[in-house]
């Protein structure tokens, strides 16, 4: 009999522990505060970029990935993602990491830029009941969910978009100041100038880029106060 006493007491102190276990998992995954959601890069077609690198980092210090090949190459208009597709519910961004060259402007931008987290948690909460969400495609499925766009425009202006379905929302314009490229910022198989690296890495332009970009197209173009092709 004392034997299956203390084999209960250990069977209850596992048992204890898993719930524990349990509860931790859970309050670490906060699902009550995860979203679908889908973000991509945008930027203006006579404006082309080359994005290195475009992250949200989460609420819980994750990392997702933007998507950025229409964008690097040339498949967008202006304000336009990519097919709204995601994997599984997550945190909601609380910042965006940039670094991209920009081939008319001539200049290399890199930054880390505060989100406004509140307002977007607001937005996410509340739009269900606003009748915001659209389909996004879910591995075979679709989800209900809320899309985010990363506008990048001339000279380093940036804007953060949110859309759903007949909405849209910008949630920040910032600024990027240029910098000066690194030696490793221009290595590609081997060294070269700024104008070399340039000429590489946008070597897929088309012909009819160059002569509109000859004619001036867009040159004084204001896209940071401009609204996207969304809505349209």
């Amino acid at each position: 009999m004392k034997k299956l006493n203390v084999l209960n007491k250990i069977y209850l102190l596992i048992f204890v522990l898993l719930v524990i276990a349990i509860a931790v998992k859970l309050l670490n995954y906060k699902g009550w505060s995860r979203y679908y959601y889908s973000a991509s890069v945008s930027a203006p077609r006579m404006y082309p970029i080359k994005v290195y690198r475009a992250d949200f980092v989460l609420s819980d210090g994750k990392t997702e990935s933007l998507k950025t090949s229409d964008v690097n190459d040339q498949r967008l208009d202006w304000g336009q993602g990519e097919f709204s597709q995601t994997s599984e519910r997550q945190q909601l961004p609380v910042k965006l990491v940039l670094d991209y060259v920009s081939y008319r402007d001539q200049s290399f931008y890199k930054d880390t830029i505060n989100l406004p987290a509140q307002l977007i948690d607001s937005i996410f909460r509340n739009s269900k009941k606003a009748g915001i969400q659209q389909s996004i495609h879910k591995y075979g499925t679709n989800a209900d969910g809320l899309v985010f766009i990363a506008g990048i425009a001339n000279n380093g202006n940036v804007l953060v978009w949110l859309q759903g379905d007949k909405y849209e929302r910008v949630l920040l314009k910032h600024k990027i100041a240029a910098r000066e490229p690194s030696a490793a910022d221009l290595f590609n198989e081997r060294q070269l100038t700024k104008e070399q690296y340039l000429k590489q890495a946008f070597a897929d332009l088309s012909d009819d880029f160059f002569k509109n970009l000859a004619e001036g197209l867009a040159k004084d173009a204001n896209y940071i106060d401009s609204a996207s092709n969304y809505l349209r």
